[in-house]
């Protein structure tokens, strides 16, 4: 009886700093013996093991991404001269903007501990009248929760002019206006909310229970219970609110009123361009079976009269939820109305090419020379991708193929996620 409570305490004071240095099992085995106990005797075992690991992971990201980019080389006037030539030449505007939000990532690879322990009980060879005891619990507890919370507001506003421009009232000589290309391009990305869970461990135990030998008139009684548990839980937000405007303008060129010489108004093109791309809330979860076990039990060789219980009680839960909520370009509800930002929650994206819009009038030339007005192409180019709400679960020792995004290499979810571009 002393070996066998010293074996005991030896292992629950193993569970203890085991648990302490965060690693999971706390038994390796566990061997109970009851047995030569003389008769009327009460002999009795109580062994509980909990072990429970628990991993949270939570990221809140609020980001106002406001830009403003302007480029112009326009609203130029060459007015009320006298004499030669006019002339307005402008240059080339640019205006580029790359907007990049790669926000709130989880990964978690946990080992559930496997069995909790390989269990041998045996109760044998007691006296008549005895009444030996066992009681044995077991449990494994293991939950993971990951959390991300993403609000993003990209303000963006961009601009190329090269034209406007201005030649009025003018006397003698040619008058023209030559504007350069104006080029305007937004490019928005949004990378937001991935889990990646792992939950597995050594999954095979053995467990017997042997109970025989015991005297007549005994009452031995074995209860075992094994419980073990794996929670998951993964959530997502994202609210995203893209105000993108993109304006591109050659054109808006006067040259009016002039007396004398040629006139014209040549534009150069005018382009204007977006992207949005959004990518948002994603779930993979991957639970191996932790616990398996190989078992016996035998009651056997009792004497007359006696009345040996064996109670085995084996359970295994698996709970799991993946949830995701993703809100672009929803109206707020009817209380917004208080503050005025009804609109205020948008995906909004305008692009504009302008290289029209130019006047020649009222001028007086040469008898054989006609105005002319000559406007470059005009285009603009836009494209929105939102994908969003993936949940990918599998239990089992395969590890579940991911969803193909299809966005390009620099914006698949996996690449930027196990490239090591998490936070």
């Amino acid at each position: 009886m002393k070996d066998l409570v010293k074996k005991v305490a030896v292992g629950l004071s193993t569970g203890a700093l085991v648990a302490q240095s965060m690693i999971l099992p706390a038994f390796a085995e566990i061997t109970i013996v009851v047995n030569g106990n003389g008769s009327n005797s009460d002999p009795n075992v109580n062994v509980a093991s909990t072990n429970t690991t628990t991993v949270n992971q939570t990221n809140t990201a609020n980001v106002k991404n406001d830009i403003d980019a302007k480029a112009n080389t326009g609203d130029n006037s060459a007015d009320d001269n006298t004499g030669g030539d006019i002339n307005i030449d402008t240059g080339e505007a640019k205006a580029l903007v790359e907007v990049s939000n790669k926000l709130n990532s989880n990964e978690a690879q946990v080992d559930c501990g496997g069995c909790p322990a390989d269990v041998n009980v045996e109760v044998s060879g007691n006296g008549t009248y005895s009444q030996p005891d066992v009681n044995l619990a077991l449990t494994n507890t293991t939950w993971v929760t990951q959390d991300n919370t993403a609000n993003v507001e990209n303000d963006v506003e961009v601009k190329a002019n090269s034209g406007d421009n201005d030649a009025d009232d003018n006397t003698g000589g040619n008058t023209s206006i030559d504007t350069g290309k104006a080029t305007a391009w937004a490019g928005v990305e949004n990378t937001l909310n991935a889990n990646v869970a792992h939950v597995g461990g050594s999954g095979e135990g053995a467990l017997e229970i042997l109970v025989n030998g015991n005297g007549s008139y005994s009452d031995p009684n074995v209860t075992l219970a094994l419980a073990g548990t794996t929670g998951l839980v993964q959530n997502n937000f994202a609210d995203v609110e893209n105000d993108v405007e993109v304006k591109a303008n050659s054109g808006k060129n006067d040259a009016d009123d002039n007396t004398g010489g040629n006139n014209s108004i040549d534009t150069g093109d005018a382009w204007a361009g977006a992207q949005v791309d959004t990518l948002a809330n994603f779930n993979l979860a991957h639970v191996e079976d932790c616990c398996e076990f190989d078992g016996l039990v035998k009651v056997a060789g009792n004497g007359t009269d006696s009345e040996p219980d064996v109670t085995l009680a084996l359970v295994n839960t698996l709970y799991a939820t993946q949830d995701n909520n993703f809100t672009c370009g929803e109206e707020k509800g009817w209380e917004h109305l208080f503050w005025g930002d009804w609109r205020s929650n948008d995906c909004d994206v305008e692009a504009k090419a302008n290289s029209g819009k130019n006047d020649l009038d009222d001028n007086t030339g040469d008898p054989g020379s006609d105005p002319s007005i000559d406007t470059g192409k005009a285009s603009t180019e836009v494209e929105v991708n939102n994908e969003a709400n993936s949940n990918v679960f599998s239990t089992g020792d395969a590890f579940p193929d991911h969803p193909e995004w299809d966005m390009g290499s620099e914006s698949n979810w996996f690449w930027w996620f196990l490239s090591g571009h998490s936070n």
